[in-house]
């Protein structure tokens, strides 16, 4: 406790000085100076948000104007009333798996969304012919090439 007692003591002890006539008259100068850039001191920033604003619409109305701000339009092409029906036909075929079909199928019984994912399971495994010629073509070896293949390992 002694030891606070002497800190607070010390500090009583100091006294501000006043300042110096010369530090007086550095800021009475400084004070009269007129505000410029080249002192150091800070400006108003109000021109910048305006220039932060107006800067990016400028440059979209400059783009508008130069792209050609025209009234023609790219036509718009109709898709093809076959794709239409074969859409449309898609959509609503039974032997294709939907959601809204199973749904039906969960709201009716078990034994009936077991059926439907039978048929939806058989209609899948269907073989689909594939063009696996091209892709055989490309990697096939022949005998003489995969055994320099394997010896090289």
């Amino acid at each position: 406790m002694n030891e606070h007692k002497e800190f607070e003591a010390e500090l009583a002890a100091l006294q501000p000085i006043q300042p110096s006539a010369e530090l007086k008259l550095r800021i009475a100068q400084r004070l009269d100076e007129p505000i410029t850039a080249a002192s150091g001191l800070r400006r108003s920033r109000g021109p910048l948000w305006l220039a932060a604003i107006c800067g990016p619409i400028a440059a979209v109305l400059t783009w508008f104007l130069l792209t050609g701000g025209s009234d023609e339009t790219d036509p718009v092409t109709e898709p093809p009333d076959q794709y239409m029906q074969a859409a449309a036909a898609a959509a609503f075929d039974n032997d294709l798996p939907t959601l809204w079909s199973y749904r039906q199928a969960i709201g009716q019984s078990s034994a009936e969304l077991d059926a439907l994912l039978d048929k939806h399971a058989q209609h899948s495994s269907e073989p689909k012919p594939q063009r696996a010629g091209a892709f055989v073509s490309v990697f096939a070896r022949s005998d003489s090439q995969l055994e320099d293949l394997l010896g090289d390992l």
